[in-house]
């Protein structure tokens, strides 16, 4: 009589082993999530000074904007003689087609940008 034939693989639960899958899936995306924090909070420190001093110069180039258009309402009533109600309104129109200008222009822009890392 033969012994019995000892098989050389052992036998591995699909279960045990899908257990262990789903465990280093769910490791792995809590270890993204962490690093994904980490980058963002990283990426802040360094956008922290730039928006800081991008919102001053915002700031002073719109104080700056404000009082050119206050000089230029009283350039065109002091060189056309026209009411100063008038010179407002001319200078608001200006201001308006050249702010949509601007910002039409900036649209399509915007719509050449692509927002994911290739």
């Amino acid at each position: 009589m033969a012994p019995p034939e000892i098989d050389p693989k052992p036998r591995v639960n699909l279960a045990v082993l899908a257990g262990e899958i789903l465990q280093d899936v769910e490791k792995l995306v809590e270890q993204r999530i962490a690093l994904a924090k980490l980058q963002f909070f990283e990426d802040w420190g360094n956008f922290k000074p730039f928006a800081l001093w991008f919102g001053l110069g915002l700031a002073a180039l719109s104080s700056a904007g404000l009082l050119f258009s206050l000089t230029m309402v009283f350039v065109i009533h002091e060189s056309s003689g026209l009411p100063l109600w008038a010179c407002f309104g001319i200078t608001l129109v200006i201001f308006l087609l050249a702010g949509l200008v601007c910002l039409r222009v900036a649209r399509g822009k915007a719509k050449e940008l692509s927002f994911v890392n290739e």
